[in-house]
């Protein structure tokens, strides 16, 4: 089911920022757009580590998923 949409979110997920192991890069950015008067371009480090760091909590929590299925013996 499509976030938002109030289907049962599965366990390990992140449903809030502030548990995203994300969240001080995420805050950073902000802080940079607001120190910077908005110019994304002056912001693009913080935004790629945002981005490096998000992909890599997507990429952990499916191994995780994954992992979880093999040990429970229903992966495919």
């Amino acid at each position: 089911m499509p976030a938002g949409t109030g289907g049962k979110q599965l366990n390990g997920t992140t449903n809030k920022l502030s548990e995203s192991m994300c969240s001080a890069l995420y805050q950073a950015s902000l802080e940079c757009l607001d120190k910077n008067g908005y110019e994304r371009e002056k912001c693009a480090e913080a935004f790629s580590k945002y981005r490096e760091c998000k992909a890599e909590e997507f990429r952990s929590m499916r191994q995780q998923r994954i992992d979880e299925r093999k040990q429970r013996g229903s992966f495919f």
